[in-house]
């Protein structure tokens, strides 16, 4: 070596400037920038400007079957006020779509068994089941219901590209006596685990009955808890032991209980995640989506986009309930159910690739006309026809904005052929059989093209007509309903 060369000592990241770590943190995805803030504090002070304005605003939480970390971050972000104010949006992945639909939890057998709660916050070989993580509705709900800055929430489709599941192996952090994660006992407002899982069962609860049988299955006993939920099972266990009838009458009463979670900031929810989690059976009474919307004073865009394939979901109706409309969407029920939509500032409302009632639209355009703005309906599958879709326009004295495109008629019976809606001139009905009936490819797989987006290729999108959907605006909307309502034709083949 030559001796007028010093010798090259290697530099870790706590001797760079600060201004070379802030360099080197903007560029790390949100999993390694977590992962280098998490070695020290020396770096968490470092880094604590871009984990507050670039990584908290926005959070990702993933429901997938192999990976539940991101849950319990946002359980932990929410449990610290400084840190839950900051969060605006999230965006929730679901792989599981039955976690989002829970009643079955409210029917089966409630046995006890010592520390299964803490199953929801361990991790090992073997995860809790899927009908035990049907908690994980109450658990991300009351997490968001503690964001109080939360403006956006959107709902996507996992998959294994999303977000890489970490495998963290077996780690007992929490157990019926002491959090070794808060370093605190098991009991409610010490450990954050505790406190937050009693919390999501009292969201979730549908009465009181419940909430003592949904404890009494986890073990929780009423002298680790608090609040409104100590006072229920110290009223059920004195009732129990002291008079038989008490305790049947309280069980016939069958109080509600107010969940008491209110999304105070919330404006807009986006769900383009499997349909299934829109598509619910008729009896459900339990679903993550129908909790936020019901909870959201202030809501003022509405975005439901299904997955198109409508057969696919006439094949699953059949499949799961032996009955051609075994199972019908949410929005379908918003009608005759107006509790459901808690919300007097509803502007926009996009419906897409959904098979909904004609009275649902009616709903949103009789009850909330003085305020919605745009309505756009593309791709959905109807059982009226579609000038009963628009019956009510006239309530719709705000209305700046309407697109149609792409609609449905279901025969009735249990015919599976869905008939395209089109509004056009013979040459704009020509365009769209040439496109659906005159290729090579299966017709359905034209329909769903069709459904989904304008296809490919399509030229002079600007000029209305059926291939790209009807857009009328400003003074053009009321003469545009009225044109719709006229001219409605089913569209058959060559």
């Amino acid at each position: 070596m030559n001796a007028g060369v010093e010798k090259m000592v290697p530099t870790g990241i706590l001797d760079c400037p600060s201004e070379l770590v802030d360099q080197i943190v903007q560029l790390l995805p949100q999993t390694s920038f977590l992962a280098l803030r998490a070695t020290c504090k020396d770096l968490q002070r470092k880094t604590d400007y871009h984990f507050k304005k670039r990584h908290l605003p926005e959070k990702t939480v993933t429901l997938a079957n192999d990976f539940r970390p991101s849950l319990a971050s946002l359980m932990g972000f929410a449990s610290y006020p400084h840190f839950a104010r900051l969060i605006r949006k999230v965006c929730v992945e679901v792989e599981i779509d039955t976690l989002l639909q829970g009643n079955w939890l409210f029917s089966m057998p409630k046995t006890p068994t010592a520390g299964k709660w803490t199953n929801h916050f361990n991790t090992s070989p073997e995860m809790p089941r899927t009908d035990d993580r049907v908690v994980d509705i109450g658990l991300l709900f009351t997490s968001l219901g503690k964001l109080p800055a939360l403006e956006v929430l959107e709902f996507a489709q996992y998959n294994d590209l999303s977000t890489p599941a970490a495998h963290l192996g077996d780690q007992q952090l929490v157990d019926t006596d002491w959090c070794e994660k808060c370093r605190k006992p098991s009991r409610y407002d010490q450990c954050v685990h505790f406190t937050m899982f009693c919390d999501a069962l009292l969201a979730i609860a549908r009465s009181c009955v419940d909430l003592v049988n949904l404890c009494k299955h986890y073990n929780i006993s009423s002298d680790k808890t608090a609040g409104r939920l100590r006072e229920i099972l110290d009223l059920a266990n004195d009732l129990i032991a002291s008079d038989l009838s008490a305790w049947v009458e309280f069980k016939r009463a069958y109080p509600l209980l107010p969940h008491g979670v209110s999304f105070k900031s919330l404006r807009e929810v986006t769900f383009a995640g499997n349909p299934m989690v829109v598509y619910h059976a008729k009896d459900n009474e339990h679903s993550l989506l129908k909790y936020i919307l019901k909870s959201s004073p202030i809501m003022e865009k509405i975005t439901l986009k299904g997955a198109g394939r409508l057969g696919t979901i006439w094949g699953f109706n059949q499949l799961q309930y032996h009955v051609g409309w075994g199972m019908q969407p949410l929005c379908m029920h918003w009608g005759p159910r107006r509790e459901l939509l808690n919300t007097r500032c509803l502007t926009s409302v996009t419906l897409s690739c959904l098979h909904v009632h004609a009275h649902t639209i009616n709903y949103f355009l009789q009850e909330h006309g003085q305020t919605l703005r745009q309505l756009m309906l593309e791709g959905l599958a109807l059982p009226q026809p579609f000038r009963v879709v628009l019956a009510s326009y006239e309530k719709a004295t705000k209305l700046e904005l309407l697109y149609v495109r792409a609609p449905f008629t279901l025969p009735p019976g249990l015919s599976m052929y869905f008939a395209p809606t089109v509004f056009g001139d013979l040459a704009s009905r020509q365009e769209v059989q040439v496109f659906l009936y005159g290729g090579s490819i299966d017709q359905e797989e034209m329909k769903e093209i069709w459904q989904k987006t304008v296809p490919p290729g399509v030229l002079d999108t600007s000029t209305n007509r059926d291939m790209i959907g009807w857009r009328f605006e400003g003074e053009a909307v009321q003469p545009g309903v009225r044109f719709l309502m006229a001219n409605e034709r089913r569209l058959y083949g060559l």
